[in-house]
């Protein structure tokens, strides 16, 4: 037997037993990596709002002349690192009570 892995799937020419093939699953290191992303992302954020609110008005414009708040880069950029801090055992827990409800 001949098998590939094709998006995240082992692709098999047939399924045997008539079953899809499950998803492989992916290592610890990669949700890490995925939520270092997440955090960084939100600290460059909150900076940016920081370095915004000490060298420009309260207001600024982006590129497409829309009004950004230095105050709303503060709080988006501390969500998002907040978020990412969350414990995955958490998000496990909750994912599997909403199953066990339907």
């Amino acid at each position: 037997m001949c098998q590939k892995l094709v998006g995240g799937y082992r692709s098999m020419s047939f399924h045997a037993g008539g079953h899809k093939p499950r998803l492989l699953s992916k290592g610890p290191e990669v949700w890490f990596k995925r939520r270092l992303i997440a955090f960084g992302g939100g600290v460059v954020l909150a900076l940016a709002g920081v370095f915004r609110l000490g060298h420009i008005p309260l207001m600024g414009r982006n590129y497409v002349n829309q009004p950004v708040y230095s105050t709303d880069l503060i709080a988006v950029g501390a969500f998002f690192a907040l978020c990412a801090l969350i414990p995955t055992s958490w998000l496990e827990g909750v994912s599997k009570r909403s199953r066990r409800e339907k």
